[in-house]
């Protein structure tokens, strides 16, 4: 049974847990004393085991320590073991295939030996890679496309190739990025806008999971492991497999775009935008943040007051593509409607004054970033329902 203890001042406390099958059981009170156990129990032995990682992470966020010996050690150090990790990595395969067909499609097998090789020499002095780190690398190698593989972010996997590049330009003193970067975190998630989820390699958290934005200081941990982030994303995707089961079938959303004609077009106002007919679309393209490739954004209306949106660095029909992915999904669609989003880029971006603002603001406040409008364009594609 794990115990930690806290000791600071006035407190001195133990907390204990332990996971049998669906329940949690945690012990708890003053160092010396017997303390009271309560038990929690589950639907699942899935969401117990997510349950008691939490409760641990909790408990360290705290400042509780890991007693091992007599002696407290960082909980960091106890990292759970990469077979466990292996075995959920295989159950989000089988799981991912129902979920989502298209993401599970677009992972690339594992890594071989030789894709490894520079990362482990660039990142850990030629010495073999984590073992949980290594059981992630070779569970699949990144994606062939951008395909989100949770409802709940949009964190795509990266590859050892791109985790090693992301990882040379943020480690770079002369790279043009505005915030703090420590050498010991390997990005391996991204967003594709210059955020990332990284490993800590060493230091105060080892193996855990940081949190990296480029538009702010933050730096939390967000899993405690590999492992803890697996478990999530696995009881997410059971919950979708048990929603997609449950739900109807519906039309498959179709664009066709083989006969359009894009035209310059001027910004429209919301009245212009609300009176357009299903059908509308409209794309600009903008570079920023020392990327490489811009990041094209197409717009499509595909009902009286909806709009959806998708962006990518691969080019317009590729956009579009990603518009019919999203309409297609179980999940909740990265699309909004006109007068209820708040968390997403919306159809706001193009009304009059507001794309060129964006860009003057980028300017303005971060003068090594490169930015490039090649303009606003319109057409009108066909919208239309597939039955399945």
């Amino acid at each position: 049974m794990p115990r930690y203890e806290f000791s600071e001042g006035a407190s001195n406390k133990f907390w204990e847990i332990t996971l049998k099958g669906s329940d949690v059981v945690t012990t708890y009170g003053r160092i010396g004393a017997a303390g009271q156990s309560t038990t929690k129990s589950f639907e699942s032995s899935s969401q117990a085991q997510s349950a008691y990682h939490k409760l641990i992470e909790e408990k360290t966020k705290k400042g509780y320590l890991l007693t091992a010996g007599g002696e407290k050690v960082p909980v960091a150090q106890a990292q759970p073991a990469a077979g466990e990790l292996a075995e959920r990595l295989s159950r989000i395969d089988t799981l991912l295939k129902d979920a989502d067909p298209d993401a599970f499609a677009s992972l690339k097998p594992g890594a071989s030996d030789a894709a490894l090789k520079p990362l482990s020499d660039a990142c850990f002095g030629g010495k073999k890679l984590p073992a949980d780190l290594l059981a992630f690398f070779r569970w699949h190698d990144g994606q062939s496309k951008v395909e989100s593989l949770s409802q709940d972010n949009n964190r795509t996997p990266m590859s050892a190739a791109e985790a090693l590049a992301a990882w040379q330009y943020l480690s770079d003193p002369k790279a043009e990025i505005t915030r703090s970067f420590a050498k010991t975190w390997l990005p391996i998630f991204t967003n594709g806008a210059g955020d990332y989820l990284t490993y800590e390699s060493a230091g105060k958290n080892p193996g855990a999971l940081i949190g990296y934005w480029h538009t702010d200081e933050d730096r939390d941990v967000e899993y405690r492991s590999l492992t803890v982030w697996a478990i999530e994303l696995e009881d997410s995707l059971a919950a979708e497999v048990k929603k997609r089961k449950k739900a109807p079938k519906k039309a498959k959303f179709e664009l066709d775009i083989s006969q359009t004609a894009w035209k310059k077009a001027s910004s429209p106002d919301q009245a212009t935008l609300t009176n357009k007919p299903v059908g509308t679309a409209y794309y600009y393209c903008r570079r920023f943040f020392a990327l490489e490739h811009p990041f094209f954004r197409a717009f499509v209306k595909v009902a009286p007051d909806v709009w959806y949106f998708a962006m990518t660095t691969k080019g317009l029909n590729e956009a579009i593509g990603e518009i019919v992915t999203i309409a297609n999904k179980v999940r909740q669609p990265m699309g909004f409607e006109w007068k209820k989003n708040d968390r997403f880029m919306a159809i706001e971006e193009l009304l009059p004054g507001t794309v060129r603002a964006d860009l003057t603001d980028f300017q303005t406040k971060q003068r090594k970033w490169s930015t490039a409008h090649v303009g606003l364009y319109e057409a009108e594609v066909k919208v239309f329902q597939a039955a399945t």
